[in-house]
């Protein structure tokens, strides 16, 4: 009677033994395929914060451009800004941006080159005044600015405007500078100089921003006229210390 249960346990052992290396070769290929889940989301994490981190850098070098537009100057050390840095340095004829967000010790770093302008540059242009021309100009020459004269040059339409405003940003707010009621009630034309007659003179210091305003033009010289929109319109200011020439600006068309 004991034969058959000889047999049986023979023929069970050769059973286990494929069933453990099944289960083996599951256990393998079920940790191959999760080291490589676990690989796959490290590279997808790692993707993911390097993209944050390079769309914060960018902004940051984007504000270090909007630096060097303010002060036209270097960093003497690095400007804390957004979650990282920006370092604005000179190298030959153009300003180097670099910056940097960091996170879990991970940097990304961004770098922005802008050419060195020497001149009262024009910066930006308020769009859709119609009637008006409102602009910003950086004063970049190294030095201030100082003049008592402008002379302002367009093309079409033919127009006159009544007052020139000037503030500087941070700095004096200068109001008015001149005002077509003490010229006689006569409006300032394309390619006339007039001296400022409601200050001496206006002063824009080194690296710092003037907001300009041309304010009310119309179709006559006198009288009502009607209003004329300058918003298509390119003009050019040069500005005048006693006979001597200081500084230009063009003023460009800006799309919206």
């Amino acid at each position: 009677m004991m034969a058959p249960h000889r047999l049986w346990s023979r023929r069970c052992h050769p059973q286990r033994g494929s069933v453990a290396i099944v289960a083996v070769v599951i256990i393998v290929i079920v940790g191959f395929f999760g080291a490589a889940l676990v690989s796959s989301m490290r590279v997808n994490s790692a993707s993911a914060t390097n993209h944050v981190l390079g769309t914060r850098a960018y902004y940051i070098a984007d504000a270090g451009v909007e630096w060097v537009g303010r002060y036209a100057a270097a960093t003497s050390a690095p400007v804390t800004f957004g979650g990282g840095t920006f370092e604005v340095t000179a190298d030959g004829d153009a300003w180097v941006v670099a910056a940097d967000a960091s996170e879990a010790q991970r940097t990304i770093r961004c770098e922005m080159v802008r050419p060195l302008v020497a001149d009262f540059a024009f910066a930006s242009r308020k769009i859709n005044k119609d009637k008006e021309v409102e602009f910003l100009a950086v004063n970049n020459t190294g030095h201030d600015i100082t003049f008592g004269a402008v002379k302002v040059t367009w093309g079409s339409p033919t127009a006159y405007f009544e007052e020139l405003e000037i503030k500087i940003e941070d700095g004096t707010d200068y109001h008015a500078v001149w005002d077509y009621v003490d010229n006689g009630n006569e409006r300032w034309g394309s390619g006339e100089t007039e001296e400022l007659n409601q200050v001496s003179s206006v002063t824009v210091p080194k690296y710092y921003t003037a907001k300009i305003k041309l304010k009310k033009f119309k179709t006559a010289r006198t009288g009502a006229g009607s209003d004329a929109d300058m918003d298509a319109t390119e003009l050019t200011l040069d500005f005048y210390n006693g006979a001597d020439h200081v500084a230009d600006v063009v003023v460009e068309v800006v799309e919206e």
